[in-house]
């Protein structure tokens, strides 16, 4: 068997690697692989590696391969790291030229030092972090204050955060990392089975995230729990939102998975605070209570930049229509409002056609420029009355534009009459 220490000396030795015009290398988790030839093909034009266990896994690899990626390969911008088990992350530390790390690791607990020294990568802008479970440091975990500033290089560059794990895990890693000038927060739950008081980790959370004042996009995509054949449910709630409605540079949130609980009122809390927002999303609500189409009307006021909404309503039609009715009227037509796409998820029923009539009136007037109305469930029955009231709302568009060319072709008679006679 070659040792490993010749490939180095080979690829030390030579002036060129053995494939100067590579970009990428890939390194399956598969058996058996030479991994320590691939020390020869990498060279000053790679950009991409990724690494996947079995690579990772073996230390007469991993520890020589980035220190030859630092001094052979400076324009090396992306690594992605996949696999389990507790591994090292000293051997990429001094690969400073990395825009992008992706550390899918669950079973390596990332100590607050270990995520810290990722910030001596003074390019990083992107990192996906796998946290796991983990809540307690196999060994002692030295923590610094949350008020922690970095002392490394990278000073608050990273623009981007992708973290997966339970929330415990999540808030942790959210305590440890620079978020000064984050643009964009993603977040994936993952299951937790110990048993812990999830509401308080989401607040921490959000606590946490009202920080990031350069913030732009939030994702969260959030685990639905069900107990006791579904009567049980684990649910999000708006008012936990309250510690970050400061942050008015928001254009995306995004929340999938769980319901999100929240009445009208909540929801005109989050209109008047991102003036910015271009999308929103948000999961279901699993009883009859809370918002109704009065909360589009915010929506249409507070954020003249929002071109998409997915929405859950209460289920109850009569009660809809009731807070559209308890609006202040007039309501002025939005005419220039962006929003093109909206997915309404509720379970009105059957509804008559008085009802569609009412609710196309009433997106009409808030949201003219409707392209897309749709559900965003498989209830059949709410498809046949979103189809309708979109048919009715593109009769009433069609009837105001055929009245405001009449009124418009009525003005310019009257106005070449006038100057006729004068």
């Amino acid at each position: 068997m070659i040792s490993p220490i010749i490939y180095l000396r080979i690829r030390n030795l030579r002036d060129s690697p053995l494939l100067p015009g590579i970009k990428t290398i890939h390194i399956p988790n598969i058996e058996p692989i030479d991994l320590p030839s691939i020390i020869l093909v990498s060279g000053a034009s790679l950009e991409v590696v990724e690494l996947n266990h079995n690579a990772i896994s073996e230390r007469n690899f991993f520890i020589p391969f980035p220190s030859s990626l630092a001094s052979k390969s400076p324009q090396l911008a992306q690594l992605s790291l996949y696999g389990t088990g507790n591994v090292s992350l000293e051997p990429i530390y001094r690969l400073t030229s990395l825009r992008r790390v992706e550390i899918r690791l669950p079973g390596t607990y990332l100590y607050p030092q270990t995520v810290r020294k990722l910030e001596s990568l003074v390019n990083l802008q992107d990192l996906t972090l796998d946290v796991g479970a983990f809540i307690q440091a196999p060994a002692m975990d030295t923590r610094l204050p949350t008020s922690y500033s970095s002392s490394y290089g990278n000073s608050g560059q990273l623009r981007r955060l992708h973290i997966i794990g339970i929330p415990k895990s999540i808030t942790r890693i959210l305590d440890d990392i620079n978020l000064a000038n984050l643009i964009t927060l993603v977040i994936d739950e993952t299951p937790d089975n110990s048993g812990g008081h999830t509401q308080s980790f989401w607040m921490r959370c959000f606590d946490q995230i009202s920080i990031c004042q350069a913030i732009e996009d939030i994702e969260i995509n959030q685990i639905t729990r069900h107990r006791n054949w579904g009567h049980d449910h684990y649910s999000l709630s708006t008012s936990w939102f309250s510690s970050f409605l400061n942050l008015n540079s928001l254009k995306s949130l995004v929340i999938n998975g769980a319901a999100l609980s929240g009445s009208d009122e909540d929801f005109r809390q989050l209109a008047c605070a991102f003036p910015k927002l271009k999308k929103l999303v948000v999961p279901p609500i699993y009883y009859s209570h809370g918002r109704t189409l009065a909360c589009l009307f915010h929506f249409s006021q507070h954020c003249p930049d929002l071109s998409e909404i997915k929405i859950c309503l209460g289920f109850d039609i009569c009660k809809n229509l009731d807070a559209v009715k308890n609006l202040p009227h007039p309501i002025p037509l939005n005419y220039y409002h962006p929003l093109d796409k909206l997915y309404i998820n509720s379970q009105f029923g059957q509804l008559q056609p008085i009802h569609m009539i009412q609710v196309a009136q009433f997106l009409e007037i808030v949201f003219p420029n409707l392209s897309i109305l749709e559900t965003y469930d498989s209830n059949t029955t709410e498809t046949t009355n979103l189809m309708g009231i979109q048919q009715f709302r593109m009769a009433l568009g069609t009837a105001r534009t055929l009245a405001f060319q009449h009124f418009q072709a009525i003005s310019q008679y009257e106005v070449e009459t006038t100057s006729q006679e004068s």
